[in-house]
Order: structure tokens, then C-alpha cells, then sequence
């Protein structure tokens, strides 16, 4: 006898691999759509690289641009409009930035903690392109001729901000800035960086240096030496003694050579034959041995635009001429930093052109001394000078000064004739015939 089994069939095994499948793709839609997220945020991310870098471009431009300007001028600071017209990148200096027709604009606004929203222009690959001047704390100055604030500390008596002369330390600040605009794919479009960095001139006296050169320097002192001020030389560096000593801060523009382990011969300078002794490294505090840094420009001159020595210009030779009075009938480039120029009291001493016409002392044939005071405020941009002939002032400094005195030099072996300034005279006064502590009002020049 047959047996006849009967089989339920149902739609259970179609439903698991429909609701398998729509697993599947929502998984897939998921991992399409993150996969997108990412993309689109790599691609964003790679493009506010871009844009910051282009930024980065720009301020170096400016940069440049400012540090030359800066460097133009032998007095500081300088304000905004000194710099409106630095040059502009080019589309050509970013290759692979996309064709636009506005590439560059420059900005107008002084005060940086505005700028962005009313020179940044999204039309403009680059926007509020520009440098400002700023205050001691980066705030914006009354306009575009303001020159900014030194951060300096407390001002001497009397002195103020524009009176502010190269003989002192000080800072200047300056913001450059650069907005820069790029496509980008995304709801907002476009990837903007704003990028900003502070440009600071730093002014330093020639004062604070013991001992300052432009040419190469060697220091070979024989008996014990210490250097107790800040040293520097825009060239190389050569010590050779270990009887010198350094205090305190060393510097120099391109090399130092002192005996080491690995050149135990280095120390003295090429061409110098008069040591045969083997050179033995100097000595300097632990915390702080000399340093590379960059070549200075003592009181902010350019070497380089200033000085000459194959014109007819006997006023733009060296930095000699600091020292010197100016000569007159040529134009002088360093009008107003000689030390002639920023001086109350000139004290000229010079040779007696006739031997039977009396001397400054009285006695024929000695020295002739001349006085005179500048004209017009200090410092003096003219170096204009008006003789001292009689009165107090004059009084005062004609007692301090003794001419035709000798000493002995051994080196060269001859009487060496010298005038003598009495300074505890003038510091302390006598008499009647002149005020007491005259030196904290007049500045000298001999």
C-alpha cells in the first residue's frame, strides 16, 4: 500500500533573502556615504592646506618686500603707507591654482582686529593683501602715516615717541596679512584661510656692545682679559688665548674659529704670523657660548645704498664717518645719526695754522679750540652749527679743557700730543659763572 505524505510549502526562505539583501544595501549605502564624507572632507582638508599655503606665499612676499624697505632707511620706524606699494604675487607664482580673473587685492583697513570683515573679498583669490603698523599691543594706529608705538618700556624724561633715535633699543610691530579664497566642493562652496603674522624691527644701540666690528675680529689679548659687554662681528670670529674670557652675549655673522678636538689648529686669523704658540679655545658661561646671528647694521644703515668709496662724496665712505664731521658742499646720507649732528656742544680742537698767533692756552703755535652749539631741535637733520663764543655754557666747558698735554706712546716709540676734557668740572661746576651739573643737559662732541 502506497503511503502519500503531503509537504507544506511557504515563502519564509524568499523573505530572508530579501530582508539579507536590504541589509546589504543599506550597509553599502552607509559605507558609500561615509566613504563620500571622507573624500569630501580629505579633499577640503587638502585644499585649506592649499589655501594656507598660498597664504604663507603671500606673507613672504610681503616680507620681503618690508624687511628691504626697512632696511632702506637708516632711522625708524616706518608707518603703513610706507608699504602700500609692495609688490603683488602672481597667478604665474601658483600653478596649480584654478584660472581666475581677480587674483589679487589689496587691503585698506589699519586696524587688524577689523580687516577681515571689511577687506576680505570672496571674489579675490587673494584678499586684504597689505602691511600695518600697530601699536606696542598690535592695535591699530590713528592712520596710515602713524608710525607704530616702540615697545621700549618707560620713556626718559622728556623724550617721546618721535624722538625715538637709532642710539635706541626699541621694537616696532607690523601685522601682514593675507586672506585667500579657493573652490571647494561642499555646501559652503569655497575654503578660505586667513593668515596673519607679526613683522617686528628690533632696534638695538650700538651701546649695548663692548665691543661691535664689521670686519673680521680677532681677539688675542696675552695677559688675562674678560669682555664683560655683549660682542659682535658681521664677519668671522677669531680666538686663539684661553687668557680671554667672555662674560657675556657673542655673536658673529658668518663663522667662529677656536681650537677644537677636530681642529686644534683653528684660532688665529689667516695671514697673522706673529703667534707660534698653539692656540687654546677662550672661555664663556656655560649657558651661553657665542652664536651665528645675523649681520647688523649699526644704526640701521645699509652698508650696501649708503657707503662709497669711488664717488666724489667724502661724507659716504665707511661707518667711520659716525665720528666725523660732516663736509660741507657734498650731500651727507648720514645727516642727523653722526655723532656731530646729535651733539649740543661741539668742541673742535686743531692744529695752529701760525706758529707766532697764540694758542688756545696762550702760548704761540699750540692748539686752536673752537665751541659751537647746533641749531634747531635734536637730532639735528643738518648738523648746522653756531659758534660759542662767551656766556655761562661757554665758560663751562672752555675751563674743562687743557691742550697741548704729551704722553709717551711705546708702540710708536714717539710724544703723542693730546687736549684733556676735565669732565668732574662740568659734572660738578665752580663758581658763579656757570650752573652746576651741566652734563645732564648738554650732550658733547670733541
Amino acid at each position: 500500500m502506497k503511503t502519500k505524505c503531503n509537504h507544506n510549502r511557504s515563502g519564509s526562505t524568499l523573505a530572508v533573502v530579501i530582508c539579507i539583501m536590504a541589509t546589504l544595501m543599506v550597509i553599502a549605502g552607509i559605507a558609500a556615504e561615509f566613504t563620500m564624507n571622507v573624500n569630501r572632507n580629505a579633499q577640503r582638508n587638502n585644499t585649506l592646506e592649499s589655501a594656507i599655503a598660498v597664504g604663507d606665499g603671500c606673507i613672504d612676499i610681503l616680507f620681503n618686500s618690508w624687511r628691504a624697505t626697512c632696511r632702506t632707511t637708516s632711522t625708524a620706524p616706518l608707518a603703513t603707507s610706507s608699504f602700500s606699494a609692495a609688490p603683488t604675487p602672481s597667478p604665474g607664482e601658483f600653478p596649480n591654482l584654478p584660472t581666475v580673473a581677480n587674483f589679487v587685492k589689496r587691503g585698506a583697513s589699519i586696524d587688524p582686529s577689523t580687516d577681515d570683515a571689511t577687506d576680505y573679498d570672496a571674489t579675490y583669490t587673494v584678499s586684504n593683501y597689505k602691511v600695518v603698523a600697530v601699536t606696542a599691543e598690535w592695535g591699530a594706529l590713528a592712520n596710515a602715516s602713524a608710525t607704530p608705538e616702540p615697545q621700549l618700556g618707560q620713556l626718559a624724561s622728556g623724550q617721546t615717541v618721535s624722538s625715538v633715535t637709532p642710539s635706541t633699543n626699541a621694537t616696532f610691530s607690523y601685522i601682514a596679512s593675507a586672506d585667500v579664497t579657493l573652490p571647494a566642493i561642499g555646501s559652503n562652496k569655497t575654503v578660505v584661510a586667513k593668515v596673519r603674522r607679526v613683522l617686528q624691527k628690533q632696534q638695538e644701540s650700538p651701546w649695548n656692545f663692548a665691543i661691535f666690528y664689521v670686519d673680521p675680529l680677532e681677539i688675542e689679548p696675552g695677559p688675562l682679559f674678560t669682555v664683560t659687554g655683549w660682542v659682535h662681528t658681521n664677519s668671522n670670529l677669531y680666538t686663539g688665548h684661553n687668557t680671554l674670557t667672555f662674560a657675556d652675549k657673542v655673536t658673529f655673522g658668518a663663522d667662529w674659529f677656536y681650537p677644537t678636538a677636530q681642529n686644534p689648529t683653528y684660532g688665529f686669523m689667516p695671514g697673522d704670523t706673529y703667534h707660534t704658540e698653539t692656540p687654546a679655545a677662550p672661555n664663556w658661561p656655560s649657558n651661553l657660548p657665542p652664536a651665528r646671528d645675523q649681520s647688523l647694521q649699526p644704526f640701521g644703515m645699509d652698508s650696501t645704498s649708503i657707503f662709497s668709496t669711488t664717488d666724489s662724496n667724502p661724507n659716504n665712505d665707511s661707518y667711520h664717518e659716525l665720528i666725523e664731521p660732516p663736509v660741507a658742499g657734498y650731500t651727507d646720507p648720514l645727516a642727523g645719526q653722526r655723532y656731530w649732528d646729535q651733539a649740543n656742544v661741539i668742541v673742535q680742537i686743531s692744529d695752529n695754522p701760525n706758529h707766532n698767533a697764540n694758542g688756545f692756552d696762550g702760548v704761540k703755535g699750540d692748539d686752536l679750540v673752537t665751541f659751537y652749539t647746533l641749531q634747531g631741535s635734536l637730532p639735528s637733520s643738518t648738523g648746522t652749527t653756531q659758534t660759542l663764543t662767551n656766556g655761562p655754557l661757554y665758560n663751562a666747558i672752555s675751563a674743562a679743557i687743557t691742550t697741548n698735554q704729551t704722553i709717551q706712546d711705546n708702540r710708536e716709540g714717539a710724544s703723542i700730543k693730546v687736549a684733556t676734557l676735565d669732565v668732574s668740572q662740568i659734572e660738578l661746576g665752580s663758581g658763579t659763572s656757570y650752573k652746576a651739573g651741566i652734563l645732564s643737559s648738554y650732550n658733547l662732541y670733541i
